[in-house]
């Protein structure tokens, strides 16, 4: 079945509950994430992230201040890309309340957790790089160069035989 719902703004990359029941959503031209209840078709939660002083629109492309948002497998934290301001938010999913703010590479434009729920990868355009980031520790714990604009990331298993060769 399609169905349509109606936000005040753009919705950029956003995460789905396992019961399809609930999505968080980064909000377009905002530094703000919605929690909305698809059941009841209401905005049930939301939380206005940080700015740096003197960001401005010219610091984020594609009405995007914000974007990049994954959820941890135990549905607990969200670690959000803060494109504009540099940084990986860590989020409780309970109540959306700000659990730390760890300092990353310029412009992270994504972001993915693995299976463990215990890393955040988040690709860093302007400053060509990507960040691991601890979920546990709080922190970033490596900045590893990559080639020319990374933007988006996925984790995945690569066999031994593979990366043997």
């Amino acid at each position: 079945m399609r169905d349509r719902y109606r936000f005040n703004a753009g919705i950029r990359p956003f995460a789905l509950t396992p019961d399809a029941d609930t999505v968080f959503a980064q909000l377009s031209n905002t530094h703000a994430i919605v929690d909305y209840n698809l059941s009841s078709r209401t905005v049930v939660g939301r939380i206005d992230l940080s700015v740096d002083d003197g960001v401005t629109e010219d610091d984020w492309y594609f009405e995007a201040p914000h974007h990049g948002l994954a959820m941890s497998p135990d549905e607990r934290v969200l670690c959000v890309a803060g494109r504009a301001s540099d940084y990986a938010a860590l989020v409780l999913v309970d109540g959306l309340g700000l659990e730390t703010i760890i300092e990353v590479g310029d412009a992270p434009s994504w972001a993915a957790i693995d299976e463990a729920g215990e890393l955040c990868v988040l690709p860093n355009t302007r400053s060509v790089d990507v960040s691991t980031d601890s979920l546990s520790e709080q922190s970033e714990l490596a900045r590893s160069p990559t080639g020319d604009y990374p933007k988006h990331i996925t984790i995945g298993h690569d066999p031994e035989s593979v990366l043997a060769n």
